[in-house]
């Protein structure tokens, strides 16, 4: 068998982040993705993430209301759900998902924008089982308030580790 998938270089990147409370999923923010530039060789790799995204209206319009049936299909009563994919046209491809947030920190930045802190939100949840979430705080914080949000993502060189301290502080 072989899968054979369109090549998307060149089409817009964006990452998506649904937070889902008592089932029911809520689209938090949709964010794009900037690469690199060849010369670098960083053209494979997000070096900013910005939100709202420019494709947040068309997302909203083609994809979103069959996403969040999937995502209610699966059974997920609580927590983060993460996608990453590519416009092409009207089309979403989605490439990379997850039962999880990204690992970037645009939390801090959905944090200052709309006052939710969803770490501590999963911290309580995790010790208390309670979703002590409102869910209408919940509605349209994708649009941040109407704030505007980049994370520059600093790539660096490889390089080799001189020296590491702290096993003896971590076995104390």
């Amino acid at each position: 068998r072989v899968l054979i998938e369109k090549y998307m270089a060149g089409h817009p990147d964006f990452e998506i982040v649904y937070f889902v409370n008592n089932g029911k999923p809520y689209l938090a923010y949709m964010g794009d993705r900037y690469s690199g530039c060849a010369e670098d060789n960083l053209n494979r790799q997000c070096i900013c993430f910005a939100g709202p995204s420019k494709y947040l209206d068309v997302y909203l319009k083609n994809t979103h209301d069959r996403v969040c049936r999937m995502i209610e299909e699966l059974g997920i009563r609580f927590g983060p759900v993460f996608l990453q994919g590519f416009l092409d046209g009207d089309t979403v491809r989605f490439y990379d998902t997850g039962i999880r947030f990204p690992g970037d920190e645009f939390n801090s930045i959905l944090k200052a924008a709309t006052g939710i802190d969803f770490m501590s939100v999963l911290v309580r949840y995790a010790l208390t089982g309670r979703t002590d979430i409102e869910s209408g705080r919940l509605e349209g914080i994708y649009y941040l308030n109407g704030f505007k949000g980049a994370l520059l993502l600093i790539s660096a060189r490889a390089g080799t580790i001189q020296s590491f301290d702290g096993f003896e502080a971590i076995r104390a």
